[in-house]
């Protein structure tokens, strides 16, 4: 009779997540996803002549988005590879309930997102996935890594440059 062979165990050097499968590769979110933080809304500016619709963090719920009544604001043609979404997105809340997430389905034709959201875009779909990315959002958010009063982080908001790090 055999036993099957589980996988040796390193330490990931992340305190909340622990041990991992020796052959895993533990990096830096930016070093595997681009994270954009989404456009300002400026309500001054707003001309109403480029009018798109986009999500604000009350939109994204975990794994579910809101696309119903969606406000809109104005997106230059030069801002749409920046601020637009793709199916596959994953979109995290910066602030109010740091961390939580959902993945973008394309539920509409051409949608943009406000700065109160992070985008995280693959830099290599063949490694990483969005789903997988979720879950650990999920994870960390259940440990309470997001939590100023948790004594485990500092944050009550996720500056795009401490996410990517």
């Amino acid at each position: 009779m055999s036993f099957p062979r589980y996988p040796a165990y390193k330490p990931s050097g992340v305190e909340w997540l622990g041990e991992v499968p020796e052959h895993w590769d533990v990096a830096a979110i930016g070093y595997r996803y681009e994270v954009l933080l989404g456009k300002m809304l400026d309500e001054k500016r707003v001309t109403g002549k480029l009018l798109g619709p986009y999500l604000r963090n009350t939109d994204v719920q975990w794994e579910a988005i809101n696309t119903d009544d969606l406000p809109k604001m104005d997106f230059e043609p030069s801002e749409h590879e920046r601020y637009s979404l793709r199916k596959g997105d994953l979109l995290v809340c910066q602030g109010g309930e740091v961390g939580r997430s959902a993945i973008w389905k394309s539920e509409i034709p051409l949608c943009f997102y406000q700065k109160a959201l992070h985008r995280l875009r693959p830099l290599d779909l063949s490694q990483d996935d969005p789903g997988y990315q979720l879950y650990i959002m999920r994870m960390a958010y259940d440990k309470g890594v997001f939590e100023a009063s948790s004594g485990k982080a500092t944050i009550n908001h996720l500056p795009a440059e401490a996410f990517r790090s």
